[in-house]
């Protein structure tokens, strides 16, 4: 059920694991009254400011509670941690937030360093040799 509710719903897996963590809870619950409380909590949910990380690799389980308990404490109790994976990001990671974009990935950092390193190589290979 669910399962169901999510696809139709497109849930991600932050939130799923939400639910699934309170589902014992609302097991007690009539069918009625359970959709009812599922609609509460997706409500909830959709109130949540959502901090997404896109990150190059799947992080291990606790990392992703120790950056979410860190989020907690340091930007708002009332947050919603989404960790996405895409290896094109490569190294570092991406931020959105409150519909801006923070780019700390190793990708963006060459591109906006890209003609100081440039420069630096062509003095290099500019340079007269010297002996060793």
């Amino acid at each position: 059920m669910l399962d169901d509710f999510a696809a139709t719903k497109n849930k991600s897996a932050a939130e799923i694991g939400v639910l699934r963590r309170v589902l014992p809870a609302l097991g007690k619950l009539s069918q009625g009254a359970l959709y009812d409380r599922l609609k509460e909590l997706e409500d909830a949910l959709n109130a949540l400011a959502t901090l997404v990380v896109t990150v190059p690799v799947v992080f291990a389980e606790k990392d992703i509670e120790a950056i979410g308990e860190w989020v907690r404490s340091e930007i708002s109790n009332k947050i919603l941690l989404d960790v996405v994976v895409d290896p094109q990001v490569i190294a570092g990671c991406v931020i959105a937030w409150r519909s801006r974009a923070y780019d700390y990935s190793f990708e963006h950092y060459l591109n906006e360093q890209q003609k100081p390193v440039q420069a630096q190589i062509l003095a290099r290979i500019s340079a007269p040799l010297t002996a060793v």
